[in-house]
């Protein structure tokens, strides 16, 4: 034991001597550097953050969160191209700009020695330098959308628009240095503000000519120029109601770029002044908007109509169910297929849509006309919302608009909610909300985006329009799972009711808002209140039975399964009368099965800080799918001997056709992704037909659908 411990402690000997060295080598470089290149380093802390975001944006979302934020820098044409190289330049000169104010204006003002002069030249090259990782990440991965568009004439535009910009800022800044470097009236109000502490904004004293330093005239200059052009781009770009073929979106890299290009000057400017009075800028910008939050009483919001005409019963499921089986004989034994569609963003819509019109492709029309509900959560809302938009009469969507529902499922959103955080977002978080429309948010404008995508975009849907069509039995019921923040329970929103007033597990609806009717886009946009991306909201009225917020469906349960095995106990009951003898439990899964991951040592300070947060992360879909195993196998073995119940889990496959599939979490898929849908599905449908085949046997016929095997040999 004595030598094991031993040879132990010898194994920390090139540890410690490598620590000893390292800070050795800390302390021979603080007592060589001057102590005013850390106070620089200090005040000079806005701009340099801000640079340093610029250069390690492209790191960051191309090999950390590569399936949050890669994509947002995969742009869809050569405009989307010229915009972000234009804004990433404005933002790198905004930064510089900056920072060049505060090295000329520290030594006056913070008591220091002259440390660094830029000239103009060197300042420019600068900012060249600072933008350009976004610029080629941006270009590298967009070549191969926009492939066939010239994007490097794109590239050329945009460094010329980029020099009309700077040229633009050299001029408003000779202007006011002609016009108003002199101003009495404006150093009165600069002598006020800073009560007569004028160090490092004006040069001079009275009774001599005074003038204000040039570096605080070229950022001015340079927040006018940047104040035009994003105020242009906002009117621009504004989100419409339009198919995505008809509308010019910016990306939703501009949007940071522009984000960063009107901040990063206006904090170093704030550092700038209070610096002087030792105030720490960051927690006085926590109170003030804390404090403008309550005061205008800021909060995120959508809307519901009236709904006190309902004619149709929302509680009638043996009506709505017997009318849209009623093609199946009333002598016969009912076939009934529930899906549950998970999360998982912008591919989740894709999946289950590519699923759904797969399926009624290989097992035939009556599939889908047996699809007696969908549970959906989040991104699958999304989908099954477009899936419902293009039902005919027929009760299930004919082959010619499959392509249609692919397309509307899986179209851009991401540049919508830049716009969105951009411009009325920006301005609460700001601390200037009454600048804002309290209707106007990044979920109201991604809510614009999807309304575009339907087949009648200048037409809204809504529950009741629905409801009426789940009554004649034209589309199934769907549910959109979501969460409300304040006590936890599923949330369900769908044109019929589930739960009983008393219920405490989960309120649907109709029951929470009795006698109100939603948009059907706002209740996608509510179960799919993705993290950051769309803001948890409430209802903008009041409610006496509780004015919750209301967050993503996948928080509780990210499969929808939940909500469908509480519906089936109850209505498999023969006292029911709806005479379900066989159902189809279809899981649909945006992702890839979970295979156990392989352990990585990662001990130390990481695991101590980080490691309960890993830990909850990493449980949680590990959990859910868990539960949901267990909540079907209860299911089955309770109506074992009266309800034959097939239960099959459709995943996105692992691997496609070159290598491993990596689908995206955010609203915005490349052309590459979408095929890849395509290729999964094709890839593992016959497999699918098999797993349904050994969940039914031979009775193929006898649960209404086509046997896929015959359908392929009859084909040949």
């Amino acid at each position: 034991m004595n030598t094991t411990n031993s040879k132990q402690k010898l194994n920390y000997i090139p540890q410690i001597i490598i620590g000893i060295g390292i800070i050795a080598i800390a302390v021979v470089v603080w007592w060589h550097i001057p102590d005013s290149f850390w106070k620089y380093l200090f005040f000079l802390r806005a701009p340099i953050l801000w640079g340093l975001l610029l250069v390690t944006l492209p790191l960051i979302a191309t090999l950390w969160l590569p399936a949050m934020l890669r994509n947002l820098f995969v742009l869809r044409g050569p405009w989307q191209l010229i915009s972000v190289i234009v804004s990433a330049n404005m933002a790198a000169i905004g930064v510089i700009i900056n920072a060049y104010m505060l090295l000329k204006g520290a030594p006056d003002r913070f008591g220091l020695s002259p440390w660094l002069e830029i000239s103009d030249i060197w300042q420019y090259g600068l900012a060249i330098a600072l933008s350009l990782p976004i610029c080629v990440t941006s270009y590298k991965l967009s070549k191969e959308e926009i492939k066939e568009k010239n994007p490097i004439q794109g590239v050329i535009f945009s460094v010329l628009l980029s020099l009309v910009l700077l040229f633009a800022v050299i001029q408003t800044k000779t202007w006011i240095f002609t016009n108003f470097a002199n101003n009495k009236l404006l150093i009165s109000f600069v002598e006020f503000i800073t009560r007569h502490k004028t160090e490092g904004y004006i040069i001079g004293t009275q009774p001599k000519p005074q003038q204000f330093l040039e570096g605080h005239l070229s950022n001015i200059a340079f927040f006018i120029v940047a104040f035009i052009v994003y105020g242009i781009i906002g009117w621009k770009f504004q989100p419409q109601s339009q198919p995505s073929d008809k509308k010019k979106e910016a990306a939703a890299l501009m949007y940071v770029m522009l984000i960063i290009m009107m901040i990063a000057p206006l904090s170093g400017s704030l550092t700038f002044y209070f610096d002087y009075y030792r105030v720490p800028v960051f927690l006085l910008f926590v109170v003030i908007v804390a404090l403008m939050y309550a005061l205008f009483k800021v909060d995120h919001f959508f809307e519901l109509n009236l709904n006190e005409a309902n004619k149709y019963d929302p509680k009638d499921f043996k009506k709505a169910i017997e009318k849209r089986l009623e093609y199946q004989e009333e002598e016969k034994e009912k076939t009934l297929v529930v899906v549950c569609a998970s999360g998982g963003g912008i591919q989740a819509a894709g999946w289950i849509v590519q699923v759904l019109t797969g399926l009624q492709d290989m097992l035939g029309n009556s599939f889908t006309k047996s699809i007696g509900f969908i549970s959906s959560v989040s991104g699958g809302s999304v989908g099954t919302m477009y899936y419902l938009d293009r039902f005919a009469d027929k009760g299930y969507p004919e082959s010619k608009e499959f392509e249609n529902i692919f397309k509307s499922a899986t179209e851009d959103s991401l540049d919508a909610v830049g716009w969105g955080l951009a411009y009325p977002d920006l301005w609460r978080i700001i601390g200037l909300p009454f600048l804002a429309p309290k209707m106007c948010d990044r979920g109201k404008v991604i809510e614009t985006d999807w309304q575009g995508e339907l087949k009648n975009p200048n037409s809204k849907q809504f529950l009741s329009t629905w409801s009426e069509q789940i009554l004649n039995g034209k589309i199934p019921i769907p549910i959109f799972n979501a969460t409300l923040v304040e006590d936890g329970r599923r949330f369900l929103i769908s044109p019929m009711t589930f739960c009983k007033p008393s219920s405490n597990k989960s309120v649907d609806f109709n029951t929470l808002y009795a006698g109100y009717d939603i948009d059907v886009v706002t209740a996608a946009r509510l179960s799919a209140t993705f993290s950051y991306v769309s803001p948890i909201s409430r209802y903008v009225g009041e409610n006496p039975k509780g004015n919750y917020h209301i967050a993503d469906g996948g928080y509780f349960d990210n499969s929808g399964m939940v909500t469908m095995v509480e519906w089936l106990n109850e209505w498999l009951d023969p006292q029911k009368g709806l005479n379900i003898k066989r159902v189809l439990l279809l899981q649909i899964n945006a992702f890839p099965e979970s295979t156990p991951s392989k352990s990585k040592i990662e001990g130390g300070w990481f695991q101590a800080i980080i490691g309960p947060l890993l830990t909850l992360f990493s449980v949680r879909d590990t959990t859910q799918l868990s539960r949901v195993s267990t909540e079907v196998e209860l299911l089955q073995q309770r109506w074992k001997n009266q309800v034959k119940i097939a239960y099959c889990p459709i995943f996105f496959p692992k691997n496609g056709k070159n290598g491993e599939n990596k689908p995206p979490l955010s609203w915005q898929l490349t052309e590459k992704q979408k095929q890849n849908i395509k290729n999964g599905w094709c890839g593992i449908k016959k497999e699918i037909g098999e797993q349904i085949g050994e969940q039914i046997g031979e009775e193929w016929k006898k649960w209404g659908f086509e046997d896929p095997s015959q359908k392929s040999t009859n084909e040949k």
